[in-house]
C-alpha cells in the first residue's frame, strides 16, 4: 500500500476501536458527541469541508461541557489533519502539545492514536529510528491498557517502518 492509503487505513481502524465505552444512562449532549466523533473520520475522507464544521462542534460542546474524551478526540482529529496537510514537525509539536496539556490524556483510550500518529510523521520524515521508538510507546500503551486492537494496528505500524526503511526481516 501507499504510504497515504495505509495511513488512512490505519487511521479508520484506530478511530473505530478507540473509543470509551459508557453505560446506558449517558446525557443526550455526550451521545451526540459520540456520533459526530464517529462520523468525522468517513467525512475525511469524503468531504473535509463537512468534517471540519464537526470537528468545530466537538470542540465546542466538549469545552462547554468539559467531556474530556471529546477534547482529546478534537486534538487528535486536528493533528491528523496537520498531517495530510502541513510538514510532519507541524503534526509532531501538535501532538506534543496535545499530550503535555491536555488533562488526563493518558487515561483515555485515545491516547494510543497520537503516538501511532507521531510514529506515522516520522516515517514521512523517514526518521524510522523515531518512528518506531513512538510505535513502541503506543505498543506499551496498547498492552498496558489490554488494548489488544489497537496493539495489533501498533504491531502493523512497526512492521510498516521497518518495511519502509528496507528493513523487513
Amino acid at each position: 500500500l501507499s504510504c497515504q492509503k495505509y495511513s488512512l487505513l490505519l487511521l479508520v481502524s484506530l478511530l473505530q476501536f478507540a473509543r470509551p465505552v459508557f453505560g446506558q444512562n449517558q446525557p443526550q449532549d455526550t451521545v451526540h458527541l459520540l456520533t459526530l466523533i464517529d462520523q468525522v473520520p468517513a467525512l475525511m475522507r469524503s468531504n473535509e469541508v463537512e468534517a471540519r464544521k464537526k470537528m468545530a462542534t466537538i470542540a465546542k460542546l466538549s469545552d462547554q461541557l468539559n467531556y474530556k474524551h471529546g477534547k482529546v478526540e478534537s486534538a487528535f482529529f486536528s493533528s491528523w489533519l496537520k498531517y495530510r496537510h502541513s510538514p510532519a514537525d507541524v503534526c509532531i509539536a501538535a501532538i506534543d502539545s496535545a499530550l503535555k496539556y491536555i488533562q488526563d490524556i493518558a487515561k483515555d483510550p485515545a491516547e494510543i492514536k497520537f503516538y501511532i500518529l507521531k510514529g506515522q510523521c516520522y516515517v514521512k520524515k523517514t526518521r524510522f529510528d523515531l518512528a518506531v521508538a513512538s510505535f513502541n510507546v503506543a505498543l506499551d500503551i496498547a498492552e498496558r491498557k489490554q488494548d489488544f486492537v489497537n496493539r495489533n494496528g501498533v504491531l502493523i505500524s512497526i512492521g510498516w517502518a521497518y518495511m519502509e526503511d528496507g528493513k523487513p526481516k
